[in-house]
């Protein structure tokens, strides 16, 4: 050897080399000496393994696990081999390094198009091989690049065929401009995929999303998001930030974009939006940092054209790569491939995913392809469709789809067909189809997991392994959305399969409580909404163990949830029953519009059940409902309409015989709270929660005590009556966590946590206590879903950042908040997260940009009655202003708020008073 040759270091990553013995055996042998010379750790079958025979599969794939990379010597023998192609595949499959060598032959051929993306060294010069050994070294001597995590990204089929260019094309528009200060944004931060069905996008995107070059240039994710015909865009948008690492609850669209936006500012992710239909589905996900991309694949010309930067087209295969993916299948050599293997491309018309259909059932033939050309020719789709409801690019597909599923036995097709359950596009845990099939088939979970595996190897459905899952178990199973209309139109009749899917989830809930949960008890309502059988839901909806009106209403399912209350108030309208039920959905889906950030269809829904009379409500049922229509109000920021209908509440629960005590107290509270906005009568509300405290305590009705003590400590807290604030606060964290009050723990945790915030403003108490407290709250909110507490604990959160002066937990709490701004239903923390953007401004002496900002603040807190946030806001301008020298337009407008903050509660005034006196001292001071 040169001087290339260095000595041993145990640092240095252990290699493992492939490659065919038929190539040039020799060359590998020296490679191997002078790696080990040059001090790797190297497995080479000669030294290592003396017998290549199959027995030691297994030794072989262990060797490839505690390796680090593997090197593929490529040739003609190690591109045919088939050998040779399971270690490779294996390593990248176990997110190992693959460095491939051009030792023979043309690249094109010696190098299979699973590692065409990769970097190649050629070694075929023997006189170059010192030089090209020493740019290995310098490629083995640095350090691999962590890789993105793969989420829900399905698995690719074994052998990816041809392409090789395009796979090229569109991994260079994935990475463009990644590395550059200036990035692409816009339609230009999109790369679209276009194909008609079957023809192989999502297994090119799949490829993509698996590059290690690609992994590596996304470190904080690679996130695949099936979409389809009609996605559950809401769903799909909890499972990116869940990906991401965040719980935040996501009710709407508009929300979804916010919270992405906010997660994805500062990351390097891809996200693969898999079979668009519609642009505008695609559209709630384009809120993409400067280092993310999307990865798009549609059948629609349109959306791709109006979605994507670059666009490319993905067609048919051409002969020679049918033939290559038959003979892949089969496991022989392309050109040993008999006149019907031939026969059966021109039957499948060249299109991939019939080829890998056919291709799949001649492996379990033992590579027959006389047997699949005869059944192709015979298939008779009149069997099971109108041949006009098929388009015509589509029929070769269902032809091999056809004799696919025909060639499974009876109870295989059976349970293949019942897949048909789940709707396409949504992934289904494994754990779901082992429910269905242990009840429709009797399978146990091995059994059940055979079966998926062999129609995953006939290529019927698709498999992914979530980030957290176990890599051998709990696989995320797909269909393809042509396959699942095959499966649909098989089943026979889906209702009543919906019914039997529901009896499993029913029957694992009465014998297994523990395993009902997550996937499978978050979906029963609908499945047995689609049954058709109300009685059942109605029952279900009656266990106060499951609570789905909350569920629906705070783990971001309020669309799922109006759909069965809708389904069940029809089927209750239709058959005369109940009318008193019905209304009580009613006022539910009138909640969970509001939770949509559909305040007007709240009120439709609470106005038929309140009916005409205007007065005083007649029964339990009208006055409830006015209580919700109330709370609508005071959720849109229209406290004097809310006072109204919390008024008539009130006297219709106390006139009610016998008084509604419950309701009473409740009437009292939202009354306490609205009046409180409206006026800050502090004694005419302490009054009020009074009443309200001495009502839930007589019947024993524990929320509303845990409330009515949290509205008074609210007050307190306000008037700097701390013992007395601590005494309410104190009882009702009691109440609450002695009868597990999520909410109204949250509740009081969030006052006391402001509580010791005003306090360590004015130098009482620590700012360490207060963080601590809101990082308490931050992490109770999350567990529980509550994403306006979880709101609230990082609005205070950057508030602390500012008394500690602590830029990025300022950031942190501004990115956390982002999805408050323009959103209506929350305009006090909309204005609190724009008032952090200003004192961020501040900071940065961008003293316009923050008088823009808290311009906006006032003009927003004004329309919204926010007192306390419009002093806040007058008190930025004026701290805007005196940075920029302007010291006596200052004055004037912090004057202006010391007489405004007259009408905010005694804790606002003392803290205007403190920021302004900061502001004058401190050139770091903001808004307090």
């Amino acid at each position: 050897m040169t001087d290339a040759i260095e000595k041993p270091s145990p640092t240095r990553p252990r290699l493992f080399l492939s490659y065919a013995r038929g190539d040039d055996e020799a060359f590998a042998r020296r490679l191997y000496e002078d790696l080990t010379a040059s001090g790797f750790d190297v497995w080479f079958d000669r030294e290592s393994l003396p017998s290549r025979d199959l027995t030691f599969h297994q030794e072989i794939e262990d060797a490839i696990r505690t390796r680090d990379r593997l090197i593929y010597i490529g040739g003609p023998k190690a591109a045919a081999s088939a050998y040779v192609r399971q270690e490779w595949q294996f390593a990248v499959a176990a997110d190992k390094v693959v460095i491939p060598l051009l030792r023979l032959g043309k690249y094109e051929t010696a190098i299979p198009d699973g590692l065409a993306l990769r970097h190649c060294e050629d070694f075929r010069d023997d006189a170059e091989y010192a030089r090209q050994f020493k740019k290995l070294l310098g490629n083995l001597h640095r350090p691999a690049p962590p890789l993105g995590r793969l989420h829900a990204v399905p698995e690719p089929p074994a052998n990816v065929i041809g392409r090789g260019d395009l796979l090229i094309r569109v991994r260079d528009a994935l990475l463009v401009d990644l590395q550059k200060p200036q990035v692409m944004t816009g339609a230009d931060a999109r790369v679209g995929v276009q194909g008609m069905g079957g023809v192989g996008k999502s297994v090119l995107a799949a490829v993509m999303a698996r590059d290690h070059r690609v992994r590596q240039s996304y470190p904080d994710g690679i996130i695949w998001v099936a979409v389809g015909k009609q996605p559950d865009v809401p769903a799909l948008q909890r499972n990116v930030a869940h990906a991401l690492g965040s719980d935040e609850g996501i009710a709407n669209t508009q929300q979804g974009k916010s919270v992405l936006e906010a997660l994805l500012k500062d990351k390097a992710v891809l996200l693969v939006l898999d079979d668009v239909w519609q642009s505008v589905h695609a559209e709630a996900f384009a809120v993409l940092g400067p280092r993310c991309r999307l990865l798009i694949t549609s059948r629609n010309l349109n959306v791709a054209q109006t979605l994507a930067g670059e666009q490319f087209q993905v067609g048919l295969f051409s002969e020679t790569e049918a033939l290559q993916l038959l003979a892949d299948k089969v496991g022989m050599d392309r050109l040993s491939l008999p006149a019907d293997a031939h026969a059966v491309i021109a039957e499948c018309g060249c299109l991939p995913l019939a080829l890998a259909l056919c291709g799949a059932m001649a492996k379990k033939r033992s590579g027959d392809f006389t047997n699949v050309l005869r059944r192709l020719q015979q298939a008779d789709l009149d069997k099971i469709a109108d041949p006009s409801a098929i388009q015509e690019s589509h029929r070769d597909i269902w032809r091999a789809l056809h004799i696919s599923v025909e060639d499974l036995a009876a109870d295989m097709q059976r349970r293949f067909a019942e897949l048909a359950v789940f709707p396409p596009g949504r992934v289904v845990p494994q754990e779901a189809v082992e429910t269905l099939w242990s009840h429709t088939g009797g399978l146990d979970a091995l059994d059940a997991e055979d079966l998926l595996i062999d129609l995953h190897e006939r290529a019927l459905v698709q498999v992914s392994v979530a980030a957290e899952c176990d890599i051998e178990r709990n696989c995320d199973v797909s269909l393809h959305d042509l396959i699942h209309d095959y499966a649909s139109l098989a089943v026979g009749n889906l209702e009543d399969l919906h019914g039997q899917y529901a009896a499993a989830s029913l029957n694992l809930y009465r014998t297994a409580p523990d395993r009902f949960a997550g996937f499978i008890k978050k979906h029963l309502p609908t499945h047995l909404m689609a049954a058709g059988n109300a009685p059942q839901l109605l029952s279900l909806l009656g266990d106060t163990r499951l609570n789905y009106f909350n569920q629906w209403a705070e783990q971001g399912m309020a669309a799922e949830g109006v759909s069965c209350l809708k389904y069940l108030i029809q089927y209750l309208d239709e058959h005369a029953i109940f009318v008193d039920l019905s209304q009580v959905l009613g006022t539910q889906i009138a909640r969970l519009y509001n939770r949509l950030g559909e305040p007007r269809a709240a009120e439709r829904w609470l106005h038929k059940v309140i009916g005409s009379n205007t007065e005083l409500p007649r029964n339990r049922l009208q006055i409830v409902a006015l209580h919700e229509l109330a709370s609508v109000f005071f959720s849109e920021g229209e406290h004097l309409n809310a006072c109204r209908e919390f008024r008539r509440a009130l006297r219709g629960a106390r006139r009610h015989e016998p008084p509604l005590g419950g309701e009473i107290a409740a009437n009292l509270i939202g009354l306490a709270g609205a009046t409180y906005l409206v006026s800050l009568r502090s004694s005419r509300v302490i009054r009020l929660g009074q009443l309200a405290l001495h009502w839930a305590e007589i019947g024993a009705d524990a929320p509303h005590t845990a409330e009515a003590c949290r509205i008074l400590a609210d007050v307190h807290k306000d008037n700097m009556e701390y013992t007395k604030a601590d005494s309410y606060l104190s009882k009702g964290l009691h109440v609450a966590q002695r009868h597990n009050l999520v909410a109204a723990d949250l509740s009081l945790r969030t006052c006391h946590a402001w509580m010791y915030y005003h306090q360590a403003v004015l130098g009482d108490r620590s700012v360490a206590d207060s963080e601590s407290l809101f990082r308490e709250l931050h992490r109770k909110a999350d567990s529980s879903g509550d994403t306006r507490v979880a709101g609230d604990a990082w609005s205070g959160l950057g508030q602390v950042a500012i008394l500690e002066r602590s830029r990025t937990l300022l950031e942190q709490a501004i990115a956390n908040l982002s999805w408050a701004k323009g959103n209506r239903l929350r305009p006090n923390l909309d204005v609190r997260c724009r008032m952090l953007e200003g004192a961020r401004c501040l900071w940065s002496a961008a003293f316009t940009d923050a008088m823009a900002i808290y311009e906006q603040c006032q003009a927003i807190s004004l329309n919204e009655q926010l007192r306390a946030r419009q002093v806040d806001a007058i008190v930025g301008q004026g701290i805007a202003l005196y940075r920029m020298g302007r010291k006596i337009e200052a004055e004037s407008k912090w004057n202006l708020a010391i007489a405004k903050s007259t009408d905010c509660p005694t804790i606002r005034q003392h803290i205007a008073a403190h920021s302004i006196a900061r502001s004058r001292d401190d050139k770091d001071g903001c808004p307090l």
